[in-house]
């Protein structure tokens, strides 16, 4: 099974279960690959965990558009604001699950952000309700 990324503060003891972050003001926060499982398709590329951190171009969009959506796990990365690091790989979709689209995890993936990628989190993550976060990549949050 594959494994998506979750949310583990930089501060938090091995195995400790990790709170939100109280505020967003210089709050870093790094998204590992220890939660839930996910279809393969949300699997990331082969290899990019050992690189230094890499941004597919097409993730770079106008500033403050909305570029496309990534799976965070079964708890939100942060808060709006917030700064968050990548510990694993995630492909960026053009949508993310919801009722309009019959809640598929299938919609294109547009570009791809590796380990060690930092993003500021200029849009809220969504919870889509059944305990799945998403998170918005906007012009200028990489």
């Amino acid at each position: 099974a594959v494994v998506a990324p979750a949310v583990a503060r930089d501060d938090a003891a091995e195995g400790e279960a990790s709170p939100g972050p109280a505020s967003a003001a210089d709050e870093t926060r790094a998204v590992g690959t220890e939660a839930a499982e996910v279809p393969q398709s949300e699997s990331p590329a082969d290899g990019d965990a050992a690189a230094a951190p890499t941004v597919s171009a097409r993730c770079l969009g106008a500033p403050g558009a909305v570029v496309g959506w990534w799976y965070a796990g079964t708890s939100s990365p942060g808060v709006q604001g917030a700064t968050i690091r990548l510990v694993g790989s995630v492909n960026v979709r053009d949508d993310y699950p919801r009722e309009e689209n019959q809640y598929s995890m299938r919609s294109t993936v547009l570009c791809w952000l590796s380990a060690g990628t930092q993003q500021r989190l200029s849009g809220a993550p969504v919870d889509i309700g059944r305990g799945q976060w998403w998170v918005p990549v906007a012009g200028g949050d990489l």
